[in-house]
């Protein structure tokens, strides 16, 4: 059993505590700014002050079951660049159970946030197909609303297929066999228990027996509502700037299909820029939502690349 927690660790080096589930969190990160001492003349300061006030808020949406102490290191990269941030975890049992009207509820109470704090501008950054999920449905959310503006979209780690020949790296990316599947959705969350070691058999099996019942319910209704990668992949047509980072290492999204995204969004006159990491030799064979950890100046270069350009 020893062995069984070391593996689970070495393969999810971003996971190192329990996480709390059904918790939708919403949280806010100031950006860092200089101290400004009474030398410094006015007329600076009020060039500084002007020229922050001008940069979005980021939007940081976490990976299914992660915790904010999880989130928290791309807050704070942000913050360095002096970019505010404002940060929400869907609950992952929304999306495996796929309850849409609660997945809105979510993007909403985003929306409302941004509202309240008279934010209009926003780049969003989403962490596997949980963050990928919210952005689709917060995308869609704002579709009627002119006040909010998405000046640009970061995917790390995602979107992700839901069929299942095209989630392995053997060239199949194209191939939608069992495109829209309720086992996946199953494995899929089987899979994020273990990976957040929820160790305890029984709560694991409660969680199934609830979620099969749930699912019973909410894919006769919603099955239609496409899943993040097909959402990206046959119905985005949005202009915003794209980052894609990924690796040929992570075990959990296939890095042609998120290639495939990213080459299909391109050739639709999209500005779209990838980063691929490289193999490295580590003690983790996983880099899914590892690569801040990993790579990162690497990772920081290549953000704060995009965000200048935007």
């Amino acid at each position: 059993m020893n062995n069984l927690f070391k593996l689970r660790c070495n393969l999810l080096p971003h996971l190192k505590t329990r996480v709390r589930f059904i918790s939708m969190e919403i949280w806010a990160n100031e950006a860092h700014t200089k101290h400004t001492t009474e030398s410094q003349n006015e007329a600076d300061t009020k060039h500084t002050t002007e020229s922050q006030k001008k940069l979005p808020t980021v939007l940081v949406f976490g990976f299914a079951g992660s915790h904010k102490n999880q989130i928290m290191p791309f807050n704070e990269l942000y913050n360095r660049f002096g970019y505010s941030t404002i940060s929400c975890i869907l609950p992952c049992e929304y999306l495996f159970h796929y309850d849409i009207p609660k997945i809105h509820q979510c993007a909403d109470a985003v929306i409302d946030r941004l509202q309240k704090e008279n934010i209009d501008e926003v780049v969003i950054h989403t962490l596997s197909g949980n963050g990928a999920a919210l952005y689709q449905h917060f995308n869609q959310r704002i579709e009627q609303q002119k006040k909010l503006e998405i000046k640009g979209a970061i995917f790390d780690s995602g979107p992700n297929p839901m069929a299942w020949l095209a989630q392995l790296p053997i060239g199949l990316e194209k191939v939608k066999f069992m495109e829209k599947s309720r086992i996946f959705l199953h494995v899929a969350h089987l899979g994020t228990m273990l990976s957040n070691e929820r160790t305890t058999f029984g709560d694991m099996a409660r969680a199934m027996v609830h979620q099969h019942r749930e699912l019973s319910k909410n894919w006769k209704l919603y099955k239609s509502t496409p899943w993040n990668g097909q959402y990206m992949l046959d119905v985005e047509r949005k202009t915003w700037p794209l980052l894609f980072l990924f690796s040929k290492t992570d075990l959990f999204v296939n890095f042609r299909f998120v290639r495939l995204i990213a080459e299909t969004h391109r050739k639709r006159g999209r500005q779209v820029s990838t980063t691929e990491f490289p193999l490295k030799l580590t003690r983790y064979p996983n880099t899914h939502v590892a690569h801040l950890k990993l790579y990162p100046d690497m990772y920081s270069q290549d953000v704060h690349k995009f965000l200048k350009s935007l």
